[in-house]
């Protein structure tokens, strides 16, 4: 899988993944980097991301995290220092057409 570059996410490579999408997502992607380690690929019609714990403390407890999905995120599994897996599918999800409010945005 690639490792996304948290200086230039936007760079070719990522272009598939969504979030690479808007300047908000870039700026996401970027304060994420600094937490975890960012990788993914496109895979099929849709795209996976992983992010893996930077700090050991945080690591021990969750190992690291796999985003899945296609036009919106489809699947999360969460994996814990001690190899546990959840998942969780989202299915039937409805967004609102009105989008965030101005709130919602400032806090996202």
């Amino acid at each position: 899988m690639s490792r996304l570059r948290s200086r230039r996410p936007n760079n070719r490579r990522w272009r598939w993944f969504p979030a690479c999408s808007s300047r908000c997502s870039r700026s996401t992607s970027t304060r994420l980097s600094h937490d975890f380690e960012l990788y993914g690929e496109p895979r099929g019609s849709g795209w996976v991301l992983g992010l893996k714990p930077r700090a050991e403390a945080l690591g021990s407890v969750f190992r690291q995290a796999v985003v899945s999905g296609g036009a919106t995120v489809e699947r999360v599994v969460l994996e814990d220092g001690n190899g546990d897996r959840s998942e969780i599918v989202l299915q039937g999800v409805q967004y609102d057409a009105a989008g965030l409010t101005a709130d919602e945005r400032r806090r996202f």
